[in-house]
């Protein structure tokens, strides 16, 4: 506001020189934006505090916001784990059952300690359970002889079969008292070397376990039964 528009605008005026009161001369309002308004704004500004306000509005949602993975989804519960299948069981001798095996075959009266196993082929669980046996009875002391069967399929399960029907060697019995003892179930069979000689005879093409002069049993190794 000028000068002259202060002056104009004030409402206290002088007296006259004669004493009387004169009324102003009425004044022409001020122009629009003089006075008590601030001065328009150029488009040019008003274009520029726009962009100005998008851009601190940008700034505070990228900075204010939690950044995620494009690849991860967001929201909703995880996922539950994938379940891995069970490895299957091993046909194997036991800690517990190769401990009490070892304390019976541990027999310091025993003259002899022999075994023989026989074991089919082309079976891994077959391959692992006679291992164990063969580390059972060799570290109690016993020689240990082993033979895979290739020339016919076996049965499924254990076998313990003795050459002869009368009282066998006391190892024999010992060997297998150490496996029942341990849970080890075997189908015992007596006569066998007889029994053997007679299957040959009558059928030429017979097939079965053979024992050798000298031995008095043999530890047979089926697939595993289910």
């Amino acid at each position: 506001m000028t000068d002259e528009q202060k002056d104009a605008a004030d409402t206290t005026q002088p007296p006259s020189p004669e004493g009387a009161a004169e009324p102003a001369p009425a004044q022409p309002a001020p122009p629009a934006g003089q006075e008590g308004d601030a001065p328009p704004l150029s488009r040019r500004n008003a274009i520029l505090l726009g962009v100005g306000v998008v851009l601190i509005m940008g700034f505070a949602w990228f900075f204010l916001n939690p950044k995620t993975d494009p690849k991860k989804p967001t929201g909703g519960a995880a996922p539950p784990p994938v379940a891995l299948p069970k490895p299957p069981a091993i046909w194997d001798v036991t800690p517990e059952q190769g401990k009490t095996m070892t304390n019976v075959l541990l027999n310091d009266s025993l003259a002899e300690k022999k075994v023989w196993i026989h074991a089919a082929a082309g079976n891994p669980e077959v391959d692992v359970f006679r291992r164990s046996l063969e580390k059972v009875f060799g570290q109690a002391g016993w020689t240990v002889s082993s033979k895979v069967i290739t020339s016919f399929r076996l049965k499924p399960g254990i076998f313990f079969f003795v050459a002869t029907e009368a009282d066998p060697p006391e190892y024999v019995t010992v060997a297998y008292t150490a496996m029942k003892s341990a849970g080890i179930e075997a189908v015992y069979a007596s006569g066998y070397r007889a029994y053997s000689e007679t299957m040959k005879q009558q059928n030429p093409g017979w097939s079965g376990i053979e024992l050798a002069a000298d031995q008095e049993f043999a530890i047979v190794l089926g697939p595993k039964p289910q």
